[in-house]
C-alpha cells in the first residue's frame, strides 16, 4: 500500500551523481522534464538536488511538487496537508547545515529511526535512517491524494538498516 510516488522513487534507488566535471544524465534530465527554474538552475549533477528528486517523482505520478530546488520548501510551500507525525510516503524536510534536505519516509528501521527515501543522500538514491530529531519541520502529504491510513512513529513498518544515521546530503 505504498503511495505512486513512493514507488516511483523506489525504482530510482542507486542512481547516483557522478564525480568531477562530468554530470549523470538521468539526474539532468529530470530538471529538463520539470521545466521552468528547476531546468534553468539545475545544470550541474554536483548541484544539491534531493529537491529535484521530490520533485521529480511527484511529477512522474501526475502531482504538483514545489516547482522548486529548495528542499524546505516542502514544508508548507506547495500544495500539500501537514500530518502529526510521519508516514509512509510522507515528505520529511529539514534543516541541515548550508541549507536542507527533503526525505520521503519508507518505514523505521529496528532501532526507532525514521526511514528515509531521498535524492543526493551520500550522492545517491538511497533509503538511509534519521535521527527524528532532524526532522524538524514537519511531515508532508500531497493535497488531493487520499490521506495515509496510519501516522505516527508506532505505525511505520520496520526496514532493516545497519543503524547508522544520514548525516551527508547536499
Amino acid at each position: 500500500n505504498r503511495p505512486l510516488w513512493l514507488e516511483a522513487g523506489i525504482k530510482l534507488i542507486g542512481t547516483k551523481e557522478f564525480s568531477g566535471s562530468k554530470d549523470n544524465k538521468v539526474i539532468i534530465d529530470w530538471a529538463r522534464d520539470e521545466g521552468g527554474g528547476i531546468e534553468t538552475s539545475y545544470t550541474h549533477d554536483s548541484i544539491p538536488w534531493c529537491a529535484l528528486f521530490a520533485n521529480h517523482i511527484l511529477t512522474k505520478v501526475g502531482l504538483k511538487g514545489t516547482e522548486t530546488l529548495w528542499a524546505l520548501d516542502f514544508a508548507g510551500k506547495w500544495p500539500s496537508i501537514r500530518l502529526n507525525g510521519p508516514a509512509v510516503g510522507a515528505f520529511a524536510p529539514m534543516k541541515r547545515t548550508g541549507g536542507g534536505h527533503i526525505t520521503i519516509i519508507v518505514g523505521k528501521d529496528q532501532h526507532g529511526n525514521p526511514m528515509g527515501l531521498g535524492g543526493n543522500q551520500s550522492d545517491a538514491v538511497t533509503i538511509a535512517p534519521f535521527a527524528m530529531s532532524r526532522l524538524n519541520q514537519g511531515f508532508y502529504w500531497p493535497a488531493g491524494v487520499t490521506m495515509p491510513a496510519n501516522v505516527g512513529i508506532n505505525t511505520l513498518p520496520i526496514i532493516k538498516s545497519n543503524g547508522q544515521l544520514s548525516v551527508k546530503e547536499g
